[in-house]
């Protein structure tokens, strides 16, 4: 039994749609039978992480670690009844309109921690109890934020740029 992922691309702007094929493989009846009661699960996520390492006088140092998802799809695309499943390849098609807000994907790291934005696709089959560990299928993928162009005639914080000749270098 396998499970496979399909994207339309690697990297989305902030505002399009993802479309993805989902793909559960079944080669004989057996494994079949191990997924009756269980179900198929599809997530898209999107998380921000942070971790410091940080010391002071009283206590050693150590590292502050925090997390914060941005959005989280969380939807199931089948569920196996007590019969299972049948021999064969099944496949699910879904998509999902991305936020016009989102941040950039990015990683930084360097000695005293990292910061980090991340999308991912996880698909999970959910065995039940006793029939074996659930499967699970991560797919990263980058996002590029839009920019935030103010419209016309739209009020702005920006300064406007100053043009002085008493500048020297």
């Amino acid at each position: 039994m396998s499970l496979s992922c399909e994207i339309n691309k690697e990297e989305f702007n902030a505002g399009d749609t993802i479309s993805l094929k989902v793909g559960l493989s079944i080669e004989d009846e057996k494994k079949g039978e191990e997924i009756a009661g269980g179900f198929l699960k599809l997530i898209i996520k999107g998380e921000e992480f942070a971790s410091v390492y940080t010391t002071d006088h009283a206590v050693q140092g150590h590292f502050d670690r925090i997390a914060h998802p941005l959005f989280t799809v969380d939807t199931n695309l089948d569920e196996f009844d007590d019969g299972g499943m049948e021999k064969g390849f099944y496949e699910y098609h879904f998509e999902h309109v991305l936020a016009e807000s989102l941040p950039s994907s990015f990683y930084v790291r360097n000695v005293k921690g990292y910061c980090e934005i991340r999308y991912l696709v996880l698909i999970i089959l959910k065995k039940p109890r006793g029939s074996g560990k659930d499967q699970v299928f991560e797919l990263p993928f980058d996002v590029r934020a839009m920019p935030q162009v103010p419209l016309i005639g739209q009020e702005t914080n920006l300064l406007q740029p100053v043009i002085s000749t008493d500048f020297v270098l």
